[in-house]
């Protein structure tokens, strides 16, 4: 069995590294925390109520608020050189952390930066302890970049520090001597000129006009929502000042602070400079995990989903296309066909399994049961319809799994084309007939079938109903069109019997025994088809515990293949296995659901804390595109009697997807321990017998 290491030293080695991984996060995080707790910079008092009111002569210092961003900050930086003046940059710690590079070239041109705390929530002044850790927090994070202590800060929403007429609620006063005791110089404005909240640069400019007398710090942006009209602005303000007579600075040169003040109480020990490295290090991780996740897999993950969408409609309509221009062939001989049906304690469900096979407008030559050594009474139901059809044929076996009873049917027939469907799935009565038809072109050597699931009215089966509508009706259909299908699967496959003892039959290297064999028969040049208008219906799981049981086979087995194929990735001489089905396995059944969490975690924090904005705009974004995709399925396969389920995707998407995420992490981390993995039975309730005799019995 792929993965598997019977001596564990993979679990061993695993399972020490997280250990070692989690004790180090802990251990940085709270050496960090102590040092945010014990900082302290040196004790500047400046009061932050009379530089509004002093004349400082015609000197204006522009400030810019809630950067640093990639774009606009370098923008303005542009402008501020080109006219080669000075401004004064405040800073959010969270924006610092994914744009070391914007803050660097801020510094390095010259120009003064600031603290303005590190999330900009309205709660940031809440309590002591949270305005010294947000301080702090950022302070750390640009001396880690530019060697300096930032001692100027502007409190998110002022505090009504600046103002006209000045004014300062009581309620207030206390927060700002806090600010001040921490050794920070609180910094308001003067001139604000609303830049966050205009129609066009030349309102920004205007309202700049309006209140230029009431001192000299104006207030800007270079992040948030309406910040171009202020890049835009930028040129003209200067220009503009400059003619009156007005020279621009920095906020400090304004309030008269000296650079030797600007020094940071430190203890020089040993164990105090370990600490401050340690920092260092863990605030460099913390970039680069915010970069990787930020800049590059919510980035990445928007891209894939965009990609799927345009490809798999694209060749949705080749395939459409193609179906329209195919001629129909002369009439051969029709093959010989068998159907062959594994069971292991399927008594609920096996006499409509073999019924539906009976029933159908394609008269088979016989059908196979492998009875995998049931220990319910399967044996008998299937031996009672024997003695009635004489094309059942029955063979007992010591259970030895599903892909073993298989081989054993492939070895006994002697029939051309070997229809495998599980002992709890039916077919409607025109399925095996389309499934033939496919096999006159002589490269065909297996056709799926369109499996549709038989769901209990609960929230996991409108899940799983909505699952099995987009497979079937968009994305196999669109992978047939370049021979891409994936698996064939267990409820509904039919193969060339010569083709799959030529390749050894069913392998037990993998759980997913059917789609090793779809991946073996495609890596040998054949082409595999789907068909569906071969319908099938199987039942799907009716609880939580049951469907893990069955999607961890199912992701596990997927991942198993991979790496059994894996020398096929990226393969040009199996275009159709190594740049189609080898890739979408890595993309979007491995990465994109283990990332995706992340999305969703953040999203949730952005609700409850008002930050990590572009996380819960990537969630919105994929939840449409979730809506967008299914609504397209339901329309191709014309759902009409289930177009309610499309109510159901946002809470799909919060309910359901945490379930599949968690079995895609799962099932890696017993891939990387090689821990053993078993084919679970699935319980079943006996809804297929009631489907059949409701529906199909009599059609």
């Amino acid at each position: 069995m792929i993965f598997f290491d019977k001596k564990h030293k993979r679990k061993i080695l695993f399972r020490i590294i997280i250990i070692f991984l989690i004790v180090m996060f802990f251990a940085l995080s709270g050496n960090l925390a102590i040092s945010l707790a014990t900082t302290k910079y040196g004790e500047i008092y400046i009061d932050y109520s009379a530089y509004y009111t002093d004349d400082k002569e015609k000197k204006l210092a522009l400030t810019f608020d809630d950067g640093p961003h990639k774009r606009n900050t370098l923008k303005i930086l542009k402008v501020l050189n080109d006219n080669d003046i000075k401004a004064t940059f405040f800073f959010q710690g969270q924006n610092i952390i994914s744009n070391h590079d914007v803050v660097k070239q801020v510094y390095e041109a010259g120009m003064e930066i600031g603290n303005h705390s590190f999330t900009h929530s309205k709660n940031v002044h809440s309590s002591p302890t949270r305005l010294k850790y947000e301080l702090n927090l950022t302070s750390e994070l640009l001396e880690d970049i530019t060697g300096e202590p930032a001692l100027l800060y502007r409190p998110p929403f002022l505090l009504d520090v600046g103002g006209d007429p000045i004014y300062f609620p009581q309620d207030n006063i206390p927060i700002l001597d806090q600010i001040q005791a921490e050794g920070y110089i609180v910094i308001g404005a003067d001139i604000d000129p609303k830049d966050w909240d205009v129609k066009s640069p030349q309102e920004v400019v205007d309202n700049i006009d309006k209140v230029i007398d009431n001192g000299n710090i104006i207030l800007l942006h270079d992040g948030g929502k309406e910040v171009r009209h202020t890049v835009y602005a930028l040129d003209t303000i200067i220009k503009k000042y400059k003619d009156q007579g007005y020279t621009f600075t920095t906020v400090s040169d304004i309030i008269g602070l000296k650079e030797d003040k600007t020094t940071k109480t430190t203890n020089n020990s040993l164990l105090s400079t370990i600490q401050a490295k340690l920092d260092s290090i863990y605030l460099y991780l913390l970039t680069i995990f915010s970069f990787l996740f930020i800049d590059i897999i919510i980035k990445a993950l928007v891209i894939l989903a965009l990609l799927r969408l345009v490809f798999v409609l694209i060749l949705f309509n080749i395939d459409n296309l193609k179906k329209f221009k195919r001629e129909k062939k002369p009439d051969k001989s029709p093959p010989s066909v068998a159907v062959v049906i594994p069971a292991y304690n399927e008594e609920a469900s096996i006499a409509s399994t073999i019924k539906s096979v009976l029933n159908n407008t394609y008269k088979v030559d016989e059908i196979i049961v492998m009875n995998d050594g049931s220990t319910d009474s399967t044996k008998k139901i299937v031996k009672d319809l024997a003695l009635k059809y004489s094309q059942i044929k029955l063979f007992n076996l010591k259970n030895g799994g599903k892909a073993r009873a298989l081989n054993h049917a492939f070895l006994i027939s002697q029939k051309d084309i070997l229809i495998c469907m599980d002992g709890d799935s039916i077919f409607e009565k025109n399925a095996i007939g389309h499934l033939i038809k496919n096999f006159d072109d002589p490269l065909v050597a297996a056709v799926a079938g369109k499996v549709s699931a038989i769901v209990k009215k609960n929230y996991i089966g409108g899940f799983q109903q909505i699952e099995y509508i987009i497979g079937q009706n968009i994305e196999k259909a669109s992978f047939s069109t370049v021979n891409a299908v994936g698996v064939v699967p267990g409820p509904i496959g039919a193969w060339k019997r010569r083709v799959v003892n030529a390749l050894g039959g069913y392998s037990k290297d993998t759980l997913v025994e059917d789609q090793d064999l779809t991946l073996a028969i495609l890596s040998q040049g054949f082409e595999i088809r789907y068909e569906p208008r071969a319908l099938c219906y199987t039942e799907a799981p009716t609880n939580i515990k049951d469907f893990s049981k069955q999607r961890f086979r199912w992701i596990y087995g997927t991942m198993q293949c991979f790496w059994k194929y894996k020398k096929f990735l990226f393969n040009p001489k199996r275009k159709n296995l190594g740049m189609m089905i080898m890739p979408n396995i890595l993309l979007y059944n491995t990465f994109v659901p283990f990332f995706s969490p992340m999305i969703d975690l953040f999203a949730i924090l952005a609700i409850f804390t008002g930050q990590f904005h572009g996380a819960l705009l990537a969630y919105n974004f994929f939840t449409l595109f979730d809506i967008l995709y299914a609504g397209s399925a339901f329309l191709i396969g014309n759902e009409k009697k289930n177009w309610h389920l499309l109510l159901l995707i946002p809470a799909q998407r919060i309910f359901y997807r945490q379930i599949l995420y968690y079995i895609v992490i799962k099932s890696l981390i017993k891939a990387i321990e090689g821990t053993s993995a078993f084919w679970n039975k699935v319980e079943r309730n006996g809804n297929l017998e009631k489907f059949y005799s409701n529906n199909l019995k009599h059609a």
